[in-house]
């Protein structure tokens, strides 16, 4: 008790203390220890995390499906859809913070916008990656990059970049991207006029050796057509037939590309002076590009084999073999003037081209049918296109007709002249048909630029064309991924400048979509 005889009272840490004495009696009793509520805080937290790697598996799911729907638009040409995949994909990889996916996104985001022609956005992008898991995709995008800019300052830093994919590639055991990038590194290196002669044959020699080492036949016999490409470039005559002999039966299985093989040995052997040898190529590769309705690069062997023939003295053969060069290159100049005029809306005069384009190719021997065929449906189509404009001009001045002053008073007279024009020129039904039809084809857009003939065959050489008589070399596109064709070349003896671009296929109006797209870059999957 207290001194003054009221009862005691406890002071405050006596109470707290007594308060806990009597709680841990109560967690004894009912078989808890003394801190249950902290174990009820504790399983609180296990939700918590169970819910934080729900939330993360489904974000690992969107960003594998947002990557694979990016790969996807890439193959189908949508590139714009492929950026917006990608950004999507990196925006979900940067909240889940996870560093390996974050940086593999980042690297295919790059990779799309230069796709998509934003080489400097893409470049932004890549740089601010640094080092990461993968350094070899990284220094091959950045070179790439870098390349897509045109900017003379950074193809020492293209090349650079190149180089050390290569390095990269080759030091993890991939031989087919390491000597893709050494022969890109090469490829830039003599489109730049900066770097010596023997430090471009060095890398072009590293990325031969290291193609010997790809198991894959096509893949290996496209490399090694367009290093016969470079080796040529730089007067190297000897190494470019070695590396053409040596893809020869690489690419037996696919008709086109071993024509531009055979196109290829066959210039390279008349630069060498070897036009005996080079007759049996320029006729192979004339007689595979026929068979394949492709009249402009047919057009180009029967060139080569006429000067080769002129060499020769087999003056009578040479006339031969330029004449059908001759008119290959014209019926094809005319179906792409047809094609332009169509484009242009002018349906009169692209019939003309057509009509000129069948002409001369009833000329030529051992045409494709399904040249005359093609053009057959362009006539067509020009003529359809003609009929459909005819009729738009006629209602076009009648509706003029009736807005001029007095129109009220002819009113009768218009009725009675459709009435006419109905009973003379079928029912209206049949022409509001053919009207209905051609709108529902506008919106397609056609891309009559798909369906220029050949017409690209000068889009893929560089420099200037000399006079007839002469050679030209052309390059196939290459199988894999980040694989740009060679843009440039040195004017070789007696013979046309290298034709380094594509081979463009035979148009069409229905062209399908190439089961694989080629790419620039390198793109990763997200595991």
């Amino acid at each position: 008790m207290a001194s003054d005889g009221s009862p005691s009272r406890d002071t405050p840490e006596k109470q707290k203390r007594k308060k806990k004495q009597k709680q841990r009696v109560e967690d004894d009793e009912e078989g808890r220890s003394s801190d249950g509520a902290e174990v009820r805080l504790d399983d609180d937290d296990d939700d918590d995390a169970d819910e934080e790697k729900r939330l993360e598996k489904f974000a690992e799911e969107d960003i594998q499906r947002l990557t694979a729907a990016g790969h996807a638009a890439l193959q189908s040409g949508d590139n714009h859809a492929a950026v917006k995949h990608f950004r999507s994909a990196y925006s979900y990889a940067s909240k889940l913070g996870t560093r390996r996916v974050s940086k593999t996104c980042a690297l295919n985001l790059g990779a799309a916008y230069v796709e998509a022609g934003n080489a400097e956005k893409g470049l932004r992008v890549l740089q601010r990656q640094g080092s990461s898991g993968r350094v070899a995709d990284l220094q091959f995008n950045l070179g790439t990059a870098l390349e897509a800019l045109a900017d003379a300052m950074e193809f020492e830093e293209a090349v650079r970049s190149l180089l050390r994919a290569g390095e990269s590639y080759s030091s993890s055991g991939n031989p087919t991207e390491a000597a893709l990038a050494l022969r890109d590194a090469g490829k830039v290196m003599l489109q730049c006029g900066r770097d010596s002669s023997e430090e471009i044959l060095n890398v072009l020699t590293n990325s031969l050796e290291l193609s010997m080492r790809i198991t894959h036949s096509e893949t290996r016999g496209r490399i090694l057509n367009t290093l016969g490409l470079l080796f040529s470039q730089m007067s190297l005559s000897s190494e470019a037939v070695e590396c053409f002999q040596q893809a020869l039966p690489l690419l037996s299985g696919n008709t086109q590309t071993l024509a531009v093989v055979l196109q290829n040995l066959g210039a390279t052997h008349n630069t060498l002076g070897e036009f005996q040898k080079a007759l049996s190529y320029h006729k192979e590769a004339a007689q595979l590009y026929g068979s394949l309705g492709r009249r402009a690069a047919q057009g180009r062997c029967f060139s080569n084999l006429g000067f080769a023939l002129m060499e020769l003295a087999e003056i009578e053969e040479a006339r031969e073999s330029y004449t059908h060069s001759l008119l290959a290159f014209k019926d094809s100049v005319c179906e792409a003037l047809g094609a332009i005029r169509l484009q242009m809306r002018e349906p009169e005069k692209a019939v003309v081209h057509f009509q000129e384009a069948l002409g001369l190719l009833s000329r030529c021997q051992d045409v494709s049918s399904s040249v005359q065929e093609r053009l057959v449906n362009k006539l067509s189509e020009a003529l359809q296109h003609k009929l459909i404009l005819q009729q738009r001009k006629a209602v076009a001045q009648r509706r003029h007709s009736q807005r001029l002053p007095g129109a009220a008073m002819r009113r009768p007279d218009v009725l009675i002249g459709r009435r006419e024009m109905m009973n003379s020129g079928g029912n209206t039904h049949d022409r509001n048909q053919v009207s209905t039809e051609f709108h529902s084809e506008e919106p397609e857009k056609e891309d009559y630029s798909n369906t220029l003939p050949e017409a690209n065959r000068n889009l893929n050489n560089t420099h200037d064309e000399t006079d007839t008589g002469q050679q030209v070399i052309s390059s196939q596109p290459e199988n894999g991924p980040g694989e740009p064709s060679v843009e440039c070349g040195k004017q070789m003896n007696g013979t046309l400048p290298l034709v380094s671009g594509t081979v463009t296929p035979p148009p069409g109006r229905h062209k399908a979509t190439p089961p694989q797209r080629t790419l620039k870059s390198r793109f990763c999957t997200v595991m």
